[in-house]
């Protein structure tokens, strides 16, 4: 079930905020997966420059990914990142992701519900 922003207490939202919810750091190409308690990736720093081999959104017609077989169309929210987009350092982005794969690069990953 997806979740939305506004299911998350004051405080909850706090903590998001302040990056006080689990946290990983990814810099090979082994996925992020089989999250713990139900989570999912809520934001990704990029530490350096960085490519997804997999970026898989919880719901692929709200958040980028690189799910080649979803059909949504172009332009739209839940846009497919080709492997080759590069991610510069210091770009933080957020969405809902259940995977996530390297290709090169430094991620910093936030974990919430």
């Amino acid at each position: 079930m997806a979740h939305d922003i506004h299911n998350f207490t004051v405080q909850e939202a706090q903590n998001v905020q302040l990056g006080q919810g689990p946290t990983a750091h990814l810099d090979s190409g082994t996925a992020f997966t089989n999250i713990p308690n139900n989570d999912v990736v809520v934001a990704i720093q990029v530490i350096q420059d960085c490519a997804f081999d997999q970026l898989v959104a919880e719901d692929l017609t709200k958040c980028i990914g690189t799910n080649t077989s979803d059909t949504h169309d172009p332009g739209k929210t839940g846009d497919i990142v080709s492997a080759s987009t590069t991610f510069v350092a210091g770009l933080v982005i957020y969405g809902r992701w259940t995977t996530v794969e390297l290709n090169s690069g430094i991620v910093n990953l936030y974990l919430g519900k």
